[in-house]
């Protein structure tokens, strides 16, 4: 606790003279950033108002673009019914009563008509929906003369009234051709100026948006105003001659382009936002080139964001001036503040100086010594205690105490057992402050000698959310309570003593582990060291980190010798290391694979080699450990063996191939003596048949077994094989005892393909479905099933009968060599059929087993591998040694 008392004195405050010159600029301050903020206010008003123009414009030549184009169409679908009309049968019938009806009967049905009527060849109308209209010449009207100069096509005219007011009617013309396609009149049809400004309001859609705010303008090509959404008095005449912005750029767009143009209104004087749009005709129809602008007042765009501006600036307003008088009661209430934590710094000072000098400490009874004076110091109480709970038995705590001697605390007797108000603290950290504790609901007084206590502070001492202490302090001197601050520095001092108790607990279960892993290392160290095997471990580089004793009886080196040399130099071939990398590198281990390894002697050894990646915890790559057996006595001794059977085998071809000649010679006079009845009795011809039998039946046995023999001679090379195929042609081969006994074959699914020999496969189907169709009972008919499917690496097959059965402790002696469970004269057959068929799967690396009930029948399962998916195909077992046959 020195720390404390070799402290500077602390330096004055200052915030308190800071606080006195911001309360003189504060106001100065606040105009500022009034200011600031209203030109950045202005400055977003005008970006936000050209963002608005920017979005408004392109809408209102997309508005005009659909007038030009709903125009376009409307004027081609009005030329069409006048064509309609001229092509119709009862207007060249020359029978005006029907032809009236159809002209009136299309004015119904088309609205937009102002009249509809039929003028002959010189001009005259005599056919009209308007009884005025018939009896007028209109030899010399535009409309007139060119449709009859036209042909067939249909003729558009604008029709000018007398002042400069522009098109007051469009006129739409068609010749009225005879049989023989002679024009006898025209057909015309006139639209009011006044259904054109029905029909734009009808398909503008101008209730959207602003509303009525909208103004639109039709001009002809010349520039003459034909219409408009709001009429007046006045005429506006030709807006092009006069200068009008959007006149005079939808006139002269190369393109007919709809674009946009801020212009000011022609009577109103006001800003407006203007699209324009020229039309360009639909099908047949020509273009008249009318212009559309679509308008809108520049401040109607502007209305949205201008009623924002105006509620935020009032709401701005609103806010400002109480946020000015707040401020400014802030920073007095600052200097009151300042003051507070001068007196109080010296206090943190110091607890900090306390906390500096506790971390100095490795011991840690006198770190919460150190922790509990400094509490009872920094808060001026006469007594503190600390109290330790035990994790066996938190009602039996262990105490610190600081300011009562030893005579005190002797004459108090047996240590309070956290009951009372000291089991009170809420156990969330909370600090629990209290003016008289006798007062408190919890409170059970004080034992005899117990010196007399009033206020108190307390709290608990938490450590990952648990309670594993208690720090109180009672009897606040020259006050009756102890302080908002005595209780922070408090709360601090316990938080700081729940770290010194975790960190003497992580030291301890640091220290545990530790001793621990030495343990461990050192029973990993004794186990690798007696281990027979070979174990060997490599660093990153190859090199040797580790050499067992194994090692050293195997392969005759020191460890000391071999630690940091090269594991490759053991090799007694560099391409056998190479190749042992490379399944490494591919695989991630090495798992049973024969190595040849030069000993010290420069003998050479056989070894089956695991490899496996040495990591560290954090699963980086340090090296690997390989462990090795020696296999060089199991190899010869496999050598040996096939030596053996290689002999076996060539003795049993021999002997077999030799006792043939006898055999037929047997059979051969048997057969003989068997020609001539009358020169035997009944008796000899018993012996004689029973000779014949024998030697047939020892026939078929020296076949199985020549052919058992073979199986390891003649190989052919592995291929992908379809079974399907294959079982296709055993069926094939034993087609006439199939037929014979009438037997049934069906198929389960779709046989899959797998990799192997063809041929001996389908010895294997023949040889099964042989024996399915041959152990039934007598008199019934074999039902057989096949089947197969796929499996992660091979496929399984299966063959199902409802024969006979067999045994279940027959199960594995029916694939022995001349192992038979029935008579000859039941069943006959020689014992080497299965015996061939477990031969065949094995040497595909396969097996073979048997499900069966006696009386219910069996199924024989094998397995095959499948094709390889690609690489290097499995070895087929031309390097294989051949299976022992004994």
């Amino acid at each position: 606790m020195n720390s404390s008392a070799e402290m500077r004195p602390c330096r004055p405050f200052l915030g308190v003279v800071y606080a006195k010159r911001a309360t003189a600029m504060l106001p100065l301050l606040l105009f500022v950033c009034f200011l600031v903020g209203a030109g950045l206010g202005l400055y977003v008003l005008a970006s936000v108002r050209m963002a608005l123009v920017h979005d408004w414009g392109p809408e209102l030549a997309r508005r005009a673009a659909e007038l030009t184009d709903a125009l376009d169409r409307f004027l081609a679908e009005r030329m069409g019914d006048v064509q309609l009309i001229a092509a119709h049968p009862a207007l060249r019938s020359g029978k005006p009563a029907e032809a009236e009806v159809v002209l009136r009967r299309y004015r119904e049905t088309y609205g937009h008509y102002d009249w509809l009527a039929v003028a002959d060849g010189s001009g005259q109308i005599r056919i009209a929906t308007e009884p005025s209209q018939v009896g007028r010449t209109l030899g010399q009207e535009p409309w007139f003369l060119a449709a009859r100069q036209s042909g067939a096509r249909s003729q558009v005219v604008e029709i000018l009234s007398s002042s400069e007011s522009g098109l007051t009617a469009v006129v739409f013309s068609a010749p009225l051709q005879g049989r023989r396609g002679e024009v006898q009149g025209v057909v015309a049809g006139q639209v009011s100026l006044e259904a054109l400004r029905e029909f734009i309001e009808q398909v503008g859609r101008f209730d959207e948006g602003p509303g009525e705010a909208y103004d639109w303008l039709l001009l002809n090509r010349e520039g003459f105003l034909l219409s408009e959404r709001y009429p007046v008095s006045e005429q506006a005449g030709n807006l092009r001659e006069r200068g009008l912005p959007s006149a005079l750029r939808a006139m002269n767009e190369p393109n007919g382009i709809p674009r946009f143009v801020e212009e000011v209104h022609a009577r109103r004087h006001v800003p407006v936002l203007t699209g324009y749009a020229r039309s360009h005709g639909a099908g047949p129809f020509s273009s008249l080139d009318w212009t559309v602008l679509v308008r809108l007042d520049r401040a109607k765009v502007y209305q949205p964001i201008d009623r924002l501006i105006w509620k935020v600036g009032g709401t701005g307003l609103l806010i400002v001036f109480p946020l000015t008088a707040f401020g400014i009661w802030s920073v007095r209430r600052l200097i009151q503040e300042g003051r507070l934590l001068q007196d109080s710094s010296q206090a943190w000072q110091t607890l900090i100086a306390t906390v500096r000098g506790m971390t100095a400490q490795s011991d840690q009874a006198q770190m919460l010594t150190d922790l509990t004076e400094a509490a009872r110091r920094l808060t001026g109480a006469r007594y503190a205690a600390l109290a330790l709970l035990s994790a066996e038995d938190p009602r039996l705590p262990s105490f610190i105490i600081s300011g009562m001697d030893e005579a005190g605390q002797r004459a108090i007797g047996k240590l309070p057992q956290g009951l009372g108000v000291l089991g009170a603290l809420p156990d969330d950290g909370t600090v629990l402050r209290l003016k008289d504790l006798q007062r408190h609901p919890a409170a059970v007084g004080f034992p005899p000698h117990h010196p007399p206590m009033r206020s108190f502070l307390g709290v608990a001492i938490r450590t990952h959310g648990q309670t594993c202490g208690r720090l109180y302090l009672t009897d606040k001197q020259g006050a009756e309570e102890f302080t908002e601050m005595d209780a922070h520095l408090v709360a601090a001092l316990a938080a700081q003593a729940g770290i010194v108790i975790e960190n003497v607990r992580l030291l301890q279960s640091l220290r545990a582990a530790e001793a621990q892993h030495r343990a461990a290392k050192t029973q990993l160290a004794n186990v690798l060291e007696c281990a027979p095997d070979i174990i060997i471990f490599t660093d990153q580089k190859g090199q040797i980190t580790l050499f067992n004793r194994g090692a050293e009886q195997t392969l005759g080196y020191q460890a000391a010798e071999m630690i940091g040399t090269p594991v490759a130099d053991l090799y007694v071939d560099p391409r056998e290391r190479q190749a042992v990398l490379h399944e490494f590198q591919a695989a991630g281990h090495v798992v049973g694979r024969e190595i040849h390894l030069r000993t010290k002697s420069g003998e050479s050894v056989i070894l089956s080699l695991t490899l496996s990646p040495y990591l560290d915890p954090e699963g980086q790559y340090l090296g690997t450990v390989g462990i090795s057996k020696d296999i060089t006595a199991a190899k010869r001794l496999e050598e040996a063996l096939r030596a053996s059977n290689a002999e076996l085998e060539s003795f049993v071809y021999v002997v077999s191939h030799d006792l043939q000649t006898p055999l037929r010679g047997i059979h051969g006079f048997a057969e003989l003596l068997l020609n001539h009845p009358r020169e035997l009795d009944e008796r000899q011809r018993h012996y004689l048949a029973r000779i014949q039998a024998g030697s047939v039946r020892m026939a078929r046995l020296i076949d199985g077994l020549l052919e058992y023999s073979r199986l390891d001679r003649i190989r052919h090379p592995f291929t992908v094989v379809s079974m399907e195929q294959v079982l296709q042609q055993a069926r094939t081969e034993c087609a006439l005892v199939m037929q014979k006994s009438r037997a049934e074959l069906r198929y389960e699914g779709t046989l899959p393909v797998v990799w192997g020999d063809g041929l001996r496969l389908g010895q294997v189907w023949q040889n099964l479905l042989t024996n399915a169709v041959k152990y039934v009972k007598r008199g019934d008919v074999p039902h057989i099933t096949v089947g197969g499917r796929e499996g992660p690496s091979a496929s399984t097959f299966w063959i199902r009968d409802q024969g006979i059965g067999i045994p279940a402790r027959f199960h594995d002696h029916i694939f022995q060599l001349f192992r038979r469970l029935h008579l000859e004269e039941h069943y006959e057959g020689t014992g080497v059929g299965l015996a061939i068929v477990k031969r065949i799967v094995e040497f595909h690396k396969g097996k073979i087993w048997v499900e069966s009930t006696e009386g219910r029948g069996s199924t024989f399962f094998f397995t095959i591998p499948r094709p390889p998916a690609g690489g290097t195909p499995p070895d087929n077992g031309s390097s294989q040694s051949p299976l022992p046959i004994c």
